[in-house]
């Protein structure tokens, strides 16, 4: 069970290749609604290969990594989503690049809910998940990211 919500960062190195469905990174869930969430979309979405951060309980519900960089192609990548509360933002860090901030509105519930990893039909590698119970901006995300190289 994982108990953390409000703001939170979440940080993993994935490596998988194209697929014609989304892929579940990490989802935390109640019944059908999805508490939080992060996921790579399908080949044949509008922005292939893009990582995707957020939830139920914030709105506009999720932002998008850079269209330019696909995590799809075989090869490792950091992937950090985070989430202020008290700023209002919603962010996606791609191989230590930050995604444009999302202003955002709302939280993510704070419940004792399961964290599944991967997930129903996913299909490539996760690394090193590490969650945080306090929002990581850019100059400690890069440390983050450079203490896993």
């Amino acid at each position: 069970e994982a108990n953390f919500g409000g703001s939170v960062s979440v940080a993993a190195w994935i490596k998988m290749e194209p697929a014609n469905y989304d892929r579940m990174i990490f989802s935390r869930a109640r019944g059908s609604s999805m508490l939080m969430y992060m996921s790579v979309t399908s080949a044949q979405s509008n922005k292939p290969g893009c990582v995707l951060f957020g939830g139920a309980g914030i709105k506009p519900g999720h932002v998008r990594s850079s269209s330019k960089s696909r995590v799809d192609d075989g090869e490792w990548h950091f992937v950090m989503g985070m989430h202020d509360e008290e700023e209002g933002l919603l962010r996606v860090y791609l191989d230590g690049k930050i995604s444009k901030p999302l202003k955002c509105k709302g939280s993510f519930p704070k419940i004792s809910t399961p964290l599944i990893i991967g997930g129903s039909g996913f299909e490539g590698e996760i690394y090193g998940l590490r969650i945080f119970d306090w929002p990581i901006h850019t100059k400690d995300m890069v440390k983050v990211y450079q203490s896993r190289q």
